[in-house]
């Protein structure tokens, strides 16, 4: 793994001249923004104080709104293909530094067809989207990962529709360094957190999901509950040393995570409340930790090869 000195380096001699060009960019971007915010908040007034003399304040609000709509879809509007150079000419070079193998898409993301076989997630999502895909083969291991956004939508009996979040954040595919043929889903225990020994009585209940798999490891087990389709294949893949690095990595991390181990195959799903890859419009490219965090982040999905020991190979499975 390349060392924050050698990011330095490639930031120096690698992305600080194209950084500079996106910086004039960035700036003339905000300057836009701010003259447009101007404009739509003295129209805003105007009409709002019209409105307001008529005697009818209860339309007082609509200008603002129509304001706050219009100053967003400015701000879309001219930020989408700076968003887009900035990836592919910094973010692409920057995945292509930590691995040559390694691919970044940004208008692609993992397939919804990956996502439902993950078993993650009981909640089938009526919207799916996401970005900034990320491929290749490190090692002796396959992964890909992009961020995703999956939602579902309720109606009340006044016809009215919300939209819930199923799951925001990082997702994450690789193949395991061990042939199994059913499924193993380590998923996060809040019963027991939250009841105690009563909340393992209530895992349980939860039989859809598998036969339930109790571990010797009591730091996993305060963390994750899992359920299997084989209690004898869960234990073949959980192994203690394994066990210890899900601990750890959801420790390191201080997010949520699931994981599946299905069909040979190994999905993370690391939940987000920030898009991880998006180029900041109101601060600074020039600054080294600006793209230090992005490197950072990146490392936390590419690093999952390494913090789970996939690259192992002492098995049957080449």
């Amino acid at each position: 793994m390349k060392s924050k000195s050698d990011l330095h380096d490639f930031y120096q001699n690698e992305l600080l001249a194209d950084l500079k060009r996106f910086e004039e960019s960035r700036l003339e971007i905000v300057a836009k923004l701010r003259n447009a915010a101007i404009v739509l908040f003295v129209i805003a007034l105007v009409v709002c104080m019209f409105i307001l003399r008529s005697g009818v304040v209860i339309f007082g609000i609509i200008p603002i709104v129509l304001s706050l709509a219009a100053w967003v879809g400015l701000r879309q509007w001219y930020t989408r293909s700076y968003r887009m150079f900035f990836k592919t000419d910094v973010l692409g070079k920057l995945v292509k530094f930590i691995d040559e193998s390694l691919e970044f898409k940004p208008k692609e993301y993992i397939t919804r067809e990956v996502y439902d076989a993950s078993m993650l997630f009981s909640t089938k999502p009526d919207k799916y989207k996401g970005e900034d895909l990320v491929k290749g083969q490190l090692g002796k291991t396959k992964i890909a990962f992009s961020e995703l956004h999956t939602q579902y939508t309720t109606r009340d009996s006044k016809g009215r529709t919300q939209t819930h979040t199923i799951f925001k954040g990082l997702f994450f595919l690789a193949d395991f360094n061990k042939d199994f043929q059913g499924y193993t889903l380590v998923l996060p225990d809040y019963s027991q957190r939250l009841f105690g020994s009563f909340g393992q009585k209530l895992q349980g209940l939860f039989a859809f999901k598998g036969q339930l798999v109790k571990l010797e490891d009591l730091d996993f087990e305060k963390r994750f509950v899992v359920y299997a389709s084989d209690q004898v294949e869960a234990r073949y893949i959980l192994t203690p040393s394994l066990m210890q690095r899900l601990t750890e990595f959801a420790e390191k991390t201080k997010k949520e995570v699931r994981i599946s181990f299905v069909h040979s195959s190994v999905f993370v799903a690391i939940s987000l409340k920030e898009n991880l890859f998006e180029p900041r419009i109101y601060k600074t490219l020039l600054d080294f930790s600006a793209i230090e965090k992005y490197y950072d982040d990146l490392l936390m999905a590419i690093g999952i090869v390494e913090e789970l020991n996939l690259n192992c190979r002492i098995w049957t499975k080449q």
